[in-house]
């Protein structure tokens, strides 16, 4: 692995905070030495800085592109955070007593497991679903974005789904070592590719949206603006989930309801 001086990590961590707003700290420079490795052999460079004048002269953003899916952290698994989920069954049934349809968004869902246990909780519950929630859920990581829409997971992926909800897969293949979503829970979701420091073409309004363990690879200004954005684009009343390590600053627009949940208040003070 040719070696990470620090004057390339600079570079490198500069273009990726403007390009996605992920926030290296010193001392990741093993990491992304590591994870940048694959792109420097898939590209034919021999060292990071014949890679970084690869990035400066391709006019089409391909290996930008590229280079961003490597370092984007893509854990995540159904079910996650359970506290959450409760808290969206009462908010569901709340918000369907006066609204028409519930739009509801998954920001930084990964390979999908977030929006699909979403779309799961909401058929299980909501009569006539497909009329009254409309999901959207969005990542900036091509390939991750991919492994979601094509909803076909691993049977170790499947440890975490109450055993309840284990209706809405399927095996693949006779040795069950892969399950598909059942198909009319992945016609809930409509998934995209969106970059959220860049612009975002949805005009809303929602009325819940989870972003959850993406802010904390922000900075804190980074993070004051994305929770701006979140509040201006929430219907009055909806609702933001966060990450349990993550917390909202004062100012943000948004009123705490209990960790790592937010609401929007009724009328704008």
């Amino acid at each position: 692995m040719p070696e990470l001086k620090p004057q390339e990590f600079e570079w490198l961590r500069g273009v990726i905070k403007r390009a996605a707003g992920i926030h290296l700290t010193d001392g990741k420079e093993t990491v992304i030495r590591a994870r940048l490795g694959k792109r420097l052999r898939a590209t034919g460079c021999l060292d990071f800085e014949s890679y970084i004048e690869q990035i400066e002269s391709d006019a089409s953003g391909t290996e930008m592109a590229a280079m961003i899916d490597a370092v984007t952290v893509n854990q995540t698994s159904f079910f996650r955070e359970p506290t959450h989920f409760p808290v969206l069954q009462s908010v569901l049934n709340t918000l369907l007593e006066r609204e028409t349809a519930v739009n509801v968004w998954s920001a930084g869902c990964a390979t999908g497991e977030e929006p699909y246990t979403l779309a799961m909780l909401a058929d299980s519950i909501v009569a006539n679903v497909q009329e009254r929630v409309r999901f959207l859920a969005t990542d900036i990581c091509s390939t991750a974005l991919a492994v979601a829409q094509e909803g076909i997971f691993p049977k170790r992926a499947l440890r975490a789904i109450p055993e309840n909800f284990l209706q809405y897969v399927t095996p693949t293949d006779s040795r069950e070592t892969r399950y598909a979503i059942r198909p009319d829970i992945q016609r809930l979701i409509s998934f995209a590719r969106l970059n959220l420091i860049g612009d975002w073409p949805m005009r809303g309004p929602m009325h819940i949206i989870f972003c959850r363990n993406v802010m904390m690879y922000f900075d804190s200004p980074t993070q004051r603006r994305l929770a701006a954005r979140f509040s201006k684009l929430l219907a009055p009343g909806g609702y933001l989930f966060i990450g349990h390590s993550e917390a909202l600053s004062i100012g943000s627009g948004l009123d705490y309801i209990q960790p790592a949940v937010y609401q929007k208040p009724e009328a704008l003070r």
